[in-house]
C-alpha cells in the first residue's frame, strides 16, 4: 500500500504536478463552477422578472385606458379587481386621490400577481384624470432592466420577450397616432380612416400621423398603415403614398412569428364593441374614428395579450 502511494506521488511530480498543485487546481474548478452556476440562476430571475415586469404593465396600461374611455369622474378611494394577461391572472388595485385642482383626480394603479402574501407590486403607474375625462399624463415607475444570458433557455426567453415588446412598442405607436382621414386605394375607391378586415386578409388598415421625414422627402407625414397574418407572422404594411397608384409598392416588416390569432374590437359612439369597422350599415363618406380600438395577440408563448387604446 505504502508502495503504491509512493509511485503515485512518483508519477505526480514526473508530471510536473504535486499533490498541493492538483488540489488548488480543483478548488479553483469548484469555485468557478458554483460562480457559474450562480450566474445561470441570476439570469434566469433576471429573465422572469423582465417579463413579469412588461406584462404587469400591460395591464395597468388597459386599467387605466378604460377609466379614460369611463366618462365617469372616478369616486375617491381603492378599488381592486382582477385581469388576465399571457394566460395569467392578475391583480390591480386603483387608488384615486384628490389634488389641489378639484377638477382634478390623481391615480394610481398597481398591479400584483395574485396571492402574494407580500402584496408587493410588480408595476405601478400614475396619471390624472380631469372632469372633461381626458388623461393628461401617465409616467411608468422603474423600467425594464437588461437580462443577462447564461444558458440557451434564458436566451430564447429573453429574445422571445424582446420580440414581443419591439412588436407591441410599434403597435402603440401607430394606434397612438390614428388620425380622421379616408384614402384613395389602387383601384380608386374611397377607403375609411380605420378599416377593418379579416383573417385571409389585412386585418386592419389605418391612417397615422407623425411620420418622421428627416431627410425631407417629397411625401406627407401621414402615413397609411396595414397589419396582417402571413402563415403564423405579423406582419406590418405601409405606403409611401395616402392615395395609391395601381402599381403603388408597399413595404412589408415582419414583427412576430407564431402568433395564432390577431382579433380587434372597436369602440362606437353609443359605447358598445363592434367587431367591424365601419360599423355595417355606415357609409365609407360617413365612417368617423371608433372611440377606441382593442385588439388581443395570441401567441403559442404568451397566450393572449390584450390592449386598449383611446383614440378619443
Amino acid at each position: 500500500m505504502h508502495s503504491g502511494v509512493s509511485n503515485n506521488r512518483r508519477k505526480l511530480r514526473q508530471s510536473g504536478f504535486s499533490l498541493l498543485e492538483v488540489l488548488i487546481a480543483l478548488a479553483v474548478l469548484a469555485f468557478a463552477l458554483t460562480a457559474l452556476i450562480n450566474t445561470s440562476g441570476s439570469a434566469a430571475r433576471n429573465a422572469a422578472h423582465l417579463q413579469e415586469k412588461t406584462l404587469a404593465h400591460w395591464v395597468a396600461m388597459n386599467k387605466m385606458a378604460e377609466l379614460r374611455l369611463s366618462e365617469t369622474f372616478p369616486n375617491l378611494g381603492i378599488e381592486t379587481g382582477k385581469s388576465e394577461m399571457a394566460g395569467q391572472q392578475w391583480e390591480w388595485e386603483t387608488t384615486t386621490s384628490e389634488t389641489p385642482e378639484k377638477s382634478m383626480r390623481r391615480i394610481d394603479v398597481r398591479v400584483r400577481f395574485p396571492g402574494d402574501p407580500k402584496g408587493t407590486s410588480i408595476t405601478t403607474i400614475s396619471g390624472f384624470l380631469v372632469a372633461v375625462f381626458a388623461v393628461l399624463s401617465a409616467m411608468a415607475y422603474g423600467g425594464l432592466n437588461s437580462v443577462l444570458t447564461a444558458s440557451q433557455r434564458t436566451r430564447e426567453a429573453s429574445q422571445s420577450m424582446q420580440e414581443l415588446q419591439l412588436a407591441m412598442s410599434l403597435l402603440q405607436q401607430d394606434f397612438s397616432q390614428i388620425t380622421n382621414r379616408s384614402i384613395r386605394d389602387e383601384f380608386g375607391d374611397l377607403q375609411p380612416a380605420v378599416k377593418s378586415g379579416s383573417e385571409y386578409e389585412q386585418i386592419i388598415s389605418f391612417t397615422r400621423t407623425g411620420w418622421r421625414n428627416p431627410a425631407a422627402a417629397v411625401r406627407s407625414t401621414m402615413q397609411r398603415v396595414a397589419y396582417r397574418l402571413d402563415e403564423k407572422t405579423l406582419v406590418r404594411e405601409h405606403w409611401q403614398q395616402l392615395d395609391r397608384a395601381p402599381n403603388a409598392e408597399v413595404i412589408s416588416l415582419p414583427l412576430l412569428e407564431d402568433v395564432e390569432t390577431f382579433r380587434f374590437r372597436y369602440l362606437s359612439e353609443s359605447n358598445e364593441w363592434q367587431d367591424q369597422w365601419p360599423p355595417i350599415g355606415v357609409e365609407v363618406e360617413a365612417a368617423q374614428l371608433p372611440r377606441a380600438v382593442e385588439f388581443t395577440l395570441n401567441t403559442a408563448k404568451w397566450g393572449d395579450i390584450v390592449r386598449i387604446f383611446p383614440l378619443i
